[in-house]
């Protein structure tokens, strides 16, 4: 195209190249704008792919206007309608084509925003030692999910765990292999629940939760058994532990039928008695509440 301009400089050939020139770039444009976009702002943007899509076949139609008309050209004091036609719908697509970065790039931005909201909403509902949720979000989780299932009477259990002899741990072993300890006990408590609403929360110091919604006593104690034998599995050394010579669990586990009667400080405190049952005969065990 250079090469054309370069042997016929008159302003036909000129305008020729250029929208040439400018179609293979918005043509780059649009697959970009189909390809890349969505994965990066997570769906299509439709105004953009439009404002291309019109831009190149309007430098497209400006390009073959030119080339076949055979009249003077007067960049826009054109006398002929085909030839007036197709500046304006160049300059029309330039503008719309910027506009509708001006959008994309506002969309982008808020998708940016979103994404710090979210990452420092984690961060204020997460335990920044173990990853579980924290006391916080475990609060407002079980309030609202006693909310939610009283109009269904549907069950609700919570399971409460509790490192037997964590502080012989400390004591023998130092506070960062105590951390260390609480980081592994803590993977295995998440991963032992089998939902995406199983809520799995480090509710103070060793002590652990998790909420089981739409669980009856049965399932629950499925899950507590799931728990520590995933605990055990993991053989952590505890020598002066005074009931295994590996970490162990005492579990306490409540499951109720919400009702306007109950609030998350009656049923965390069916728990902790479970809990205290199971530590109270013998700890390494698991005791249910009723």
């Amino acid at each position: 195209m250079i090469h054309a301009t370069y042997v016929r400089p008159d302003l036909a050939m000129r305008i020729v190249a250029l929208s040439l020139i400018l179609a293979l770039f918005f043509a780059e444009l649009l697959v970009i704008a189909i390809r890349r976009i969505p994965a990066v702002l997570g769906e299509q943007d439709p105004l953009l792919v439009t404002s291309v899509l019109f831009a190149l076949l309007s430098t497209l139609f400006r390009a073959g206007v030119t080339q076949f008309s055979s009249g003077p050209i007067c960049f826009l004091n054109n006398a002929g309608t085909l030839q007036l036609s197709a500046v304006l719908l160049t300059i029309l697509a330039v503008v719309g084509t910027a506009c509708a970065f001006l959008i994309l790039n506002t969309h982008r931005m808020e998708n940016d925003l979103n994404e710090a909201r979210r990452k420092i909403e984690t961060l204020a509902n997460t335990d920044g030692l173990t990853s579980l949720f924290n006391r916080r979000y475990f609060d407002a989780t079980l309030q609202r999910e006693l909310e939610r299932l009283q109009r269904g009477a549907q069950p609700l259990s919570l399971i409460m765990t509790d490192i037997d002899n964590f502080k012989l741990y400390n004591d023998t072993y130092g506070h960062q292999a105590g951390d260390d300890c609480l980081k592994r006990v803590a993977t295995a408590l998440e991963q032992s629940g089998g939902r995406v609403t199983d809520i799995a929360a480090r509710y103070g110091g060793e002590e652990m939760a998790m909420l089981l919604p739409n669980t009856d006593a049965r399932g629950a104690l499925k899950v507590a058994m799931t728990i520590r034998d995933a605990v055990r599995s993991l053989a952590i050394p505890h020598a002066t532990s005074q009931v295994s010579d590996m970490v162990t669990l005492s579990i306490g586990i409540a499951t109720v039928r919400p009702d306007r009667s109950l609030t998350p400080d009656l049923l965390i405190r069916f728990a902790d008695q479970a809990l205290y049952a199971s530590k109270a005969n013998g700890k390494n065990q698991i005791q249910v509440y009723g």
